[in-house]
């Protein structure tokens, strides 16, 4: 993302009358989530995060 800001920041390209570096950050926030969410599913879905020690933790402090 941050290459291709550096890269379209100085053009004055536009599409439908929206400049090129707009369509560009606005197109990036989805596809940046989808990747976030594939990396999820491949990598940390059946990870071991050890919430159950947390939510002991929890109760034992709540009134």
């Amino acid at each position: 993302m941050t290459l291709g800001v550096l890269l379209l920041g100085g053009s004055t390209a536009t599409i439908f009358g929206i400049p090129l570096i707009l369509l560009f950050m606005f197109i990036m926030f989805p596809v940046t989530s989808l990747l976030m969410w594939i990396s999820w599913r491949l990598f940390d879905k059946h990870a071991d995060y050890q919430l159950d020690e947390f939510e002991d933790a929890a109760a034992e402090v709540a009134p």
